[in-house]
């Protein structure tokens, strides 16, 4: 028996985690098909912070599985994670590095879409971080799209496991 992998975005799998993207009727492909039909295409944000990362990615989302997230609309950075902000003469410098790095792809794509939807990932994404992610959107944007971010360390493990647990759809073969 061919074990199931599906190429996931840890973007596409925070979405499915939320319940987004994925067929309530997935094994029906008639029923399946026409919840997709009632899905818009949006832009998303995701946004991971953790204490050693800093990733951000603008990605065009409908289905969860489809999701694409080119490399050139993504952004990492290892240095940037909340253990970095002693590294820095001052917080105020810390933080504008992370404003940099978040606004970064929607500064250098100015005529994509805007987010739709913000996905937050990462253990450190609450309290300071949250706060400042909302100020910095709100700022650039001049509001702050919806935020998803319950069960933010775990969210994109719920997804992929949602997906396995789903096998490919009978119909693909």
């Amino acid at each position: 028996m061919d074990q199931h992998k599906p190429i996931l975005w840890e973007t596409g799998s925070a979405y499915a985690g939320h319940g987004l993207g994925m067929c309530e009727h997935w094994q029906d492909r008639d029923r399946c098909l026409q919840e997709e039909q009632q899905w818009e295409q949006i832009t998303v944000l995701a946004v991971h912070y953790s204490r050693n990362a800093i990733t951000s990615s603008l990605a065009r989302v409908q289905e969860a599985i489809t999701v694409w997230e080119p490399d050139y609309r993504h952004d990492e950075n290892f240095t940037l994670g909340s253990d970095a902000i002693s590294d820095y003469a001052s917080s105020d410098e810390y933080w504008a590095d992370v404003r940099e790095t978040l606004l970064l792809t929607m500064t250098t794509f100015p005529l994509f879409p805007k987010p739709e939807k913000i996905l937050v990932t990462g253990d450190r994404v609450y309290d300071e971080f949250m706060d400042f992610l909302k100020q910095t959107l709100d700022d650039y944007l001049g509001h702050v799209p919806p935020i998803l971010s319950v069960d933010a360390v775990e969210v994109s493990a719920k997804g992929a496991a949602e997906f396995m647990r789903r096998g490919p759809a009978p119909w693909s073969d």
